[in-house]
């Protein structure tokens, strides 16, 4: 995973990467060198783009992706954030990366990149703080450059238990003075992948059904549960796929909170 790319529309993804690599990037437009994001994923590993995010212009170096380890879906974000960005662009950034937090609420976070946050005046980081806060999210990332300073954060909405930042001693480039080469391990164990998962696909979904007990429902409490869903984000939801996962699992939600369990035979 890398959050600059410094890579040219004209390079070509296997040139970078090895073919057993997906490669998703965001390149800078023109010859300037530097700049832009990309995400490299096994290709044994679920990935998928995220481009339907409120906010999400093309001028911002920015991309998101779902990325499944372990039958447990990641919010992955990748983004540069250039020294020489006004507030607004600073912070239409931060706005957009709340969108996708906001639409994404039921899956774990995790963001990288290069916020050169120092370059930054009092009003923009009291505003970057409060979208941490707001978000949820950890910086986890203590690693300083050799000008003893950091710029690259690792944020996420993970346990401290489930993520570790370390000095990557085999970088893949050379290594720049301002921003040392990371290794982000995630640790996901088992017992976070729930026996009623809380993303379910229909199929799932359709197997979950049978193994409700109806009969013992709450169902003054299940009937008052979704009346007060918040559909936005499925209303916002431009991709099928997305919305009908978004559907269910709010439906798969509020109904293992009010519907018991069918006892097994073996219990």
């Amino acid at each position: 995973m890398s959050e600059v790319s410094g890579q040219k529309l004209s390079v070509y993804d296997s040139e970078l990467f090895p073919p057993e690599y997906v490669v998703l990037r965001k390149d800078r437009a023109g010859d300037v060198g530097w700049g832009g994001v990309l995400l490299a994923v096994k290709s044994n590993i679920n990935v998928k783009r995220i481009t339907n995010v409120d906010d999400l212009t093309d001028d911002k170096e920015l991309l998101f992706a779902i990325v499944t380890l372990k039958n447990v879906k990641l919010l992955v974000c990748v983004v540069y954030l250039p020294p020489n960005y006004s507030d607004k662009q600073y912070l239409d950034v931060l706005n957009c990366i709340e969108n996708a937090v906001d639409t994404f609420s039921d899956y774990p976070i995790v963001i990288v990149g290069d916020f050169n946050l120092k370059s930054c005046n009092v009003s923009v980081q009291t505003q970057f703080y409060n979208f941490l806060e707001y978000c949820k999210l950890r910086q986890c990332n203590n690693i300083c450059n050799d000008y003893g300073c950091i710029l690259d954060f690792a944020l996420t909405t993970l346990s401290t238990q489930s993520i570790n930042v370390t000095s990557d001693i085999e970088p893949l480039v050379p290594t720049d003075a301002y921003h040392p080469p990371l290794e982000i391990l995630l640790s996901l164990p088992v017992n976070t992948v729930n026996k009623i998962p809380t993303s379910v696909t229909p199929e799932q979904f359709s197997s979950l059904s049978s193994e409700w007990n109806f009969r013992g429902a709450d169902f003054p409490g299940l009937y008052s549960d979704i009346a007060d869903i918040d559909w936005t984000d499925l209303l916002r939801e431009r991709d099928v796929d997305l919305a009908v996962e978004i559907l269910y699992n709010k439906l798969n939600s509020v109904i293992s909170a009010r519907v018991p369990h069918k006892k097994s035979n073996f219990e």
